[in-house]
């Protein structure tokens, strides 16, 4: 009977301990198994942080590029204003002290690239010294509208300095 019982003892114990080892294989599995998810979820936590900044990064372009809209909309007005640019130009060479010869006007067109965008090209002449040049250039340079210059000419003559202005304004087109 001693021996039927330590017959049976023995086959217990390998079964108890092949459950054992199954069992801790299987806590194992499991244990693997949540490390993997746990390591996704880092990455996905990752990536969303990542995402999280550059959307805030954009949020903050998009309220700087809104504070420069506004800016360009200022400095384009909706429509030509050709009587106000005439006013404002002759404003600027009193200020400068110079003397306002002419201004011929090109052909308006759409500006390249932007559209709704209108480019007024026109020809300027000046007379005036140097210091009154650049008193006219620093008040187109805070003018209020935006003005590009293309070409400036200089050219001395017997009743002082020319000054001949390739430039363009600019408008927006309704």
């Amino acid at each position: 009977m001693v021996k039927k019982q330590g017959g049976l003892l023995i086959p217990a114990l390998a079964a108890l301990l092949l459950a054992g080892f199954l069992l801790s294989l299987s806590q194992w599995n499991g244990l693997q198994l949540e490390r993997r998810r746990l390591l996704e979820e880092e990455q996905l936590l990752t990536a969303a942080k990542a995402r999280l900044s550059g959307l805030q990064t954009l949020e903050r372009q998009g309220a700087k590029l809104a504070l420069e809209w506004e800016v360009v909309e200022q400095l384009l007005p909706a429509s030509a204003r050709v009587e106000d640019l005439l006013l404002d130009l002759q404003a600027g060479a009193d200020l400068a002290e110079m003397s306002f010869g002419e201004i011929r006007f090109g052909e308006q067109v759409n500006f390249e690239g932007a559209e709704g965008l209108v480019e007024m090209p026109m020809q300027l002449l000046f007379a005036g010294s140097y210091h009154q040049l650049m008193n006219f250039l620093d008040y187109l340079s805070l003018y209020e509208r935006a003005i590009r210059i293309d070409e400036l000419r200089l050219s001395q003559g017997t009743e002082g300095m020319t000054v001949n202005i390739r430039a363009s304004a600019f408008y927006a087109a309704e």
